[in-house]
């Protein structure tokens, strides 16, 4: 069973913890009234677990995140792209020269998105196949203009679209496309 609760319903998470239920994520929302987006927070219980049976089936493995793998040219060159441009902080180089690295984006565990880059196979050529989408606050236009103003190369201006989301997307100096988004 599953209970959504606003961040902003102490009460009512207090009741799920009493009843033993715990936080198993956090959903971004935007209500077309408000300013800024907020977080519906997910409580979760099996029902062996409140009938408090012993463990007989082995639960599924939970799935925490997703992190991508971007082939690139230069792994140094795009994490300082990545960094100087895009706003995020290289978490780590591997090997050098480098030839797989990490960068990241975010203040909080849960909430911070992790892209992983390996070098491109000697003889492989580069193909940029789909793209990342990422979900955004509320401050999406602003984000858009930031990166216009570091150079990025912005492929579409933010727009509205029919499933609800206000999305971007701009190309990385490998050419992937990143499209940034958020609820309206």
């Amino acid at each position: 069973m599953e209970l959504w609760i606003n961040e902003a319903n102490t009460a009512s998470q207090r009741v799920a913890q009493k009843l033993g239920f715990a936080i198993k994520g956090r959903i971004p929302q935007k209500y077309a009234y408000e300013e800024a987006h907020h977080f519906m927070l997910v409580y979760g219980l099996l029902a062996a677990e409140w009938r408090e049976e012993p463990e007989g089936q082995p639960h599924r493995s939970g799935l925490f995140s997703v992190e991508p793998v971007l082939m690139v040219e230069d792994v140094s060159e795009t994490a300082e792209y990545y960094r100087d441009r895009l706003g995020f902080q290289i978490d780590f180089l591997f090997g050098e020269p480098a030839n797989h690295a990490a960068v990241s984006r975010g203040d909080w565990t849960g909430s911070t998105v992790t892209i992983q880059l390996t070098r491109l196979p000697e003889g492989r050529r580069l193909e940029p196949a789909g793209y990342l989408y990422i979900v955004t606050d509320t401050r999406l236009d602003a984000l858009c203009q930031d990166y216009r103003a570091h150079g990025v190369e912005i492929v579409s201006d933010p727009q509205d679209q029919p499933w609800g989301m206000r999305e971007f997307t701009i190309r990385d100096l490998n050419g992937h496309l990143l499209v940034f988004a958020t609820h309206i």
